[in-house]
């Protein structure tokens, strides 16, 4: 049995020598790196993977609710670095039992994202690719001392190009609990890989690799030591800190707003996923070609090129007009915002020195946490400034419209508007029922109206999207119908619904899962139309004592009324002394 030794350099860094790899652990360090390669390639997926998913989710919630989603699964995932971090240090937390608990927490989020759980998908797939993340480049870092940031690229590249499989494979076979097969098999994955991650004993060198020379070799190329180990606030007290925490921030920022950019906005849902298996692609090994450049002109200069290159892939997105153009900037964008990671282990070990190297990179990592805040802030203003500017526009059409119809110049619009499925920006890109409602209601444009309870309210849309394009063509009653109905038996609704649709469901779950779930099970436009309208009486029932069957004998004078209403603008015909009301003949259903 080998004796462990100990021996410093000429900078006074203490070795372990003497032990090779079996030795000390009783396998491979190949196969704890091929291990952490694997678990990073699945964790990815929770980051890219749900970027392809955007146009699926679209259905269900806005786009400003999808890209909150994902910048707090990325707070998420890069606040778990410090305390992971800081966990292992303390020997209060082993790799193994990291990876495990990572491999439940990535399954579980996106189990809840099945279930219609945004903040579940966020808080939990976040938290568990933090741990996995963490736990993978921290287990790397100690078997490969003497080739860090190569190793380190090809770990974490993983974490991108990974996800390529699953973006191309959700747009294809989305639905059909495509969801719950990927939770089960990035469980799996991690959790197999977990069980062979093991960290070598502390300050542990390979033995066919002389330390004494290597440091010698390494002080004469462009990566050379830090001046001294730094402890976490001592580096943050300098100036080179921040510089690389804002740099690293604002390419976060840039980076989520590539992701939920080319999958959304290309106007394609089968170039948006190609494009993005493009960004990940070029990512991937973007970081392993990264590192490898950084070992021959130094680390600093190739964190100034990956950022560079970003910058100017903006430019190439914004003004590309044709497809080529398109895969040309996710290309330039994924070797340029989504490289400087790899770099960032090694720029901090160089920096601020190796002894603290684990905390300091899990307090530099915290940028991206940042960069996703200052995106998500961002997204959030440009929508309001959106919705305000619309507003405005559309008011200033409807007085102007008003004032022909006054002058006669212009005929009263007596146009039926059409729903279609999902949500929409504006009214000209079509309207859902609930946002009708919300029109008709004189609210701000939205798919979730204040003047419905938020249980109904969920009711409407999952059977909006449900129903066939005729099927939805005969909800157009309920537009006016649910108006009034804030204050509703949440409760009965839900047990309504799980009713109906002849399922058993835990009482703790949320309204909105049961809700959806239900519906989903339920087929045909007469029976979706029949459980709205059921839910609808009961609100009504609740609200002002309208029984379900006066609702029922209502029905006829319901269908009349609304067909012989105007609709100008969301607000019926000009000149209409009803315009704007909700008779109570209008809130019974002409089944």
């Amino acid at each position: 049995m080998p004796v462990a030794t100990y021996v410093r350099d000429h900078v006074g860094r203490l070795y372990r020598v003497g032990e090779t790899d079996v030795e000390v652990s009783g396998r491979s360090r190949r196969a704890v790196l091929w291990a952490a390669w694997a678990a990073m390639l699945a964790a990815g997926i929770g980051q890219y993977g749900f970027g392809a998913l955007i146009p699926q989710l679209q259905d269900r919630w806005s786009v400003p609710e999808l890209f909150w989603a994902l910048a707090l699964w990325t707070v998420c995932q890069a606040g778990t670095a410090f305390p992971a971090a800081w966990l292992r240090e303390q020997k209060r937390l082993t790799p193994t039992g990291a990876m495990w608990i990572g491999a439940i927490l990535c399954g579980a989020g996106l189990l809840t994202l099945g279930q219609d759980q945004l903040v579940g998908y966020a808080v939990l797939g976040g938290v568990g690719a933090g741990l996995v993340y963490a736990t993978c480049l921290g287990t790397v870092v100690r078997w490969y001392p003497e080739r860090v940031t190569g190793k380190v690229a090809f770990v974490s590249g993983a974490f991108a190009y990974g996800s390529v499989p699953f973006v191309l494979a959700a747009g294809a076979f989305f639905g059909g609990g495509f969801l719950t097969w990927a939770a089960i098999a990035i469980t799996v994955v991690v959790a197999v890989a977990g069980m062979l991650m093991k960290d070598p004993p502390e300050h542990w060198w390979p033995p066919h690799v002389s330390p004494r020379e290597w440091a010698l070799d390494r002080a004469r190329v462009p990566n050379r030591f830090a001046l001294k180990e730094f402890r976490t606030h001592e580096a943050m007290r300098c100036g080179t800190f921040w510089w690389l925490y804002g740099g690293v921030a604002f390419a976060a920022a840039v980076s989520l707003y590539d992701l939920a950019y080319l999958p959304l906005f290309v106007g394609d849902k089968v170039l948006g996923a190609v494009a993005l298996a493009t960004l990940a692609a070029a990512t991937g090994t973007g970081r392993v070609l990264v590192g490898w450049i950084s070992d021959r002109v130094g680390r600093r200069k190739a964190l100034v090129w990956t950022l560079a290159t970003g910058g100017c892939a903006q430019f190439v997105l914004l003004f590309s007009q044709n497809t080529t153009g398109l895969l040309i900037g996710a290309t330039l964008a994924g070797l340029g915002t989504g490289c400087c990671y790899s770099l960032l282990v090694g720029v901090t070990r160089e920096y601020f020195g190796e002894t603290n190297g684990a905390r300091n990179f899990g307090v530099l990592y915290t940028a991206k946490a940042a960069g996703a805040l200052i995106a998500a802030i961002v997204c959030l203003a440009r929508a309001c400034v959106r919705v305000h500017r619309g507003w405005r526009a559309r008011a200033g059409r409807r007085g102007a419209h008003r004032a022909a119809v006054a002058t006669g110049e212009a005929a009263p619009v007596s146009r039926v508007p059409r729903l279609a499925k999902g949500w929409h920006r504006t009214p000209a890109d079509g309207c859902c029922l609930m946002e009708l409602t919300s029109v008709l209601a004189g609210e701000v444009w939205s798919d979730r109206p204040a003047c419905v309870h938020p249980v109904l309210a969920c009711v409407a849309r999952c059977v909006n999207d449900q129903s066939t394009e005729d099927g939805r063509r005969k909800l157009l009653p309920f537009a006016t119908r649910v108006i009034g109905t804030r204050k509703a038996p949440a409760e009965r609704l839900v047990a309504h619904c799980a009713r109906r649709a002849g399922i058993a469901v835990p009482r703790w779950w949320p309204r909105g899962w049961v809700v959806a779930r239900a519906v989903r099970a339920m087929t045909g436009d007469e029976v979706l139309r029949r459980l709205l309208d059921e839910c609808v009486a009961i609100c009504r029932e609740a609200c002002d004592g309208t029984s379900d069957e006066q609702a029922a004998r209502g029905a006829a004078g319901g269908r009349r009324g609304h067909r012989a209403a105007g609709h100008a603008g969301g607000r019926g015909t000009a000149g209409d002394p009803r315009a704007g009301q909700v008779p109570r003949c209008h809130h019974a259903h002409a089944g």
